[in-house]
């Protein structure tokens, strides 16, 4: 037997915030990845893609997706619900914000593609970021047998974390080709008056009309 390298996974009760994030490799990672995020933000001549936005989306997926990952193969049912809410606030939510302090007129156009684009390097990204290496006795043969057996014996545990990937991607397609989230949810709410209103402007809106129901009730 030979002293090789082996790929395993980071441990389930990895934090969101954790050593892990600053390991040379992955930071290399990201900024490799940046700086390819800022190369065809420059040649591929798109009308939602600008340096600010690939920093802005780069950095939001390098901290939330490789915990979205381990909710999803560790099977962490009771943290799913916050596993989907950073998955869409790193495609969608930053995106949908950032745009509409620009005053986007495209942006419920272009949030659909958007989500499109970016589930699958979210997906890879945290399943990149979640792998670490380290030295076990065994050959490239035995390596090889371990992993298929592993495969073979945690099927049902693929396939339901799988699964679990297509539901998460299904919702934020959902959610950005529906309109619904940061931006459409406020449109909706708004009964459409305003194209691109901001975020919770209509918390705003309840909050105005219960302090002028209250002022009139006082006055009567």
């Amino acid at each position: 037997m030979n002293t090789r390298m082996i790929f395993v996974f980071i441990k389930e009760d990895c934090p969101l915030f954790s050593r892990a994030l600053v390991t040379p490799w992955r930071l290399c990672l990201l900024v490799a990845g940046l700086v390819l995020l800022c190369v065809g933000s420059h040649v591929t001549p798109s009308a939602d893609w600008d340096y600010p936005i690939s920093f802005i989306m780069g950095i939001c997926a390098y901290v939330c997706a490789p915990w979205t990952v381990r909710a999803l193969v560790y099977r962490r049912w009771k943290w799913l619900a916050v596993a989907f809410l950073l998955m869409w606030v790193s495609i969608d939510g930053v995106y949908s914000l950032y745009w509409w302090s620009r005053g986007f007129d495209a942006l419920q156009i272009f949030r659909g593609a958007n989500a499109i684009y970016c589930l699958p390097l979210y997906f890879v990204l945290g399943i990149a970021m979640n792998v670490e290496m380290r030295r076990g006795e065994t050959s490239t043969a035995g390596l090889v047998r371990s992993y298929f057996a592993w495969v073979k014996k945690h099927a049902l545990h693929v396939v339901i974390t799988c699964s679990l990937m297509l539901l998460f991607a299904c919702g934020i397609l959902l959610v950005a080709f529906s309109n619904l989230g940061c931006c459409g949810l406020c449109l909706w709410l708004n009964n459409g008056n305003n194209p691109n209103p901001p975020p919770f402007a209509w918390v705003m809106s309840a909050l105005r009309a219960s302090a002028d129901t209250a002022k009139a009730a006082f006055m009567v």
